[in-house]
């Protein structure tokens, strides 16, 4: 009969306890119990001048490389995106050579409209490592800070009024049924 007292008095506090834990748990923590699992990280290069090859994700060390497609010997040149890694810290890792230029690389939290390069002290060898803004949905990293055809439209149309500014075709190639231009230079006339 004492046993059974001390058991229930012992299951009543556990209870509590529990109670109590759960009442004191932030709520900004709620989530994190609920669902202990993070969402991965999510590396690609889906999108005009992607150019990398994910080898894996272990932990946080995320391990990657160039795309050499039909090069011969390494390249340089690479391009990537991260999703769901907001708030966290990872190191990204290349696993073929050391193509982190002398500048680090270049990081864009915004579709890759603006870029900034990363600190000298984030990079060590072949090894970056970025802290990712707890809000960010998407950030791009890069080699040299990329420029397309998309940004000199929007050079030409903040500078339509200036007449000393002209595009020139240097030639037309095929796309699909039609022509495509493709252009030649800036003229400074």
């Amino acid at each position: 009969m004492k046993l059974n007292r001390i058991k229930t008095r012992a299951l009543a506090l556990a209870a509590a306890m529990t109670l109590i834990g759960t009442c004191l748990v932030p709520s900004s923590l709620a989530g994190e119990f609920a669902h202990s699992k993070r969402p991965e990280i999510a590396v690609d290069c889906r999108f005009p001048g992607g150019n990398i090859l994910l080898d894996g994700i272990e932990g946080n060390t995320v391990t990657l490389h160039q795309d050499l497609r039909d090069t011969q010997g390494d390249w340089f040149d690479w391009y990537f995106r991260v999703r769901g890694a907001a708030g966290r810290t990872p190191d990204f890792k290349f696993t073929r050579g050391n193509p982190i230029g002398v500048r680090s690389p270049a990081v864009s939290t915004d579709g890759g409209k603006n870029w900034q390069w990363l600190e000298k002290e984030t990079v060590r060898g072949p090894i970056f490592r970025y802290t990712f803004p707890s809000n960010a949905r998407e950030v791009r990293f890069c080699f040299a800070i990329p420029y397309f055809e998309a940004n000199l439209k929007e050079f030409l149309s903040r500078h339509a009024a200036d007449r000393h500014l002209k595009a020139d075709t240097l030639i037309e190639r095929p796309q699909g049924p039609g022509l495509r231009e493709v252009p030649q230079r800036l003229d400074a006339s």
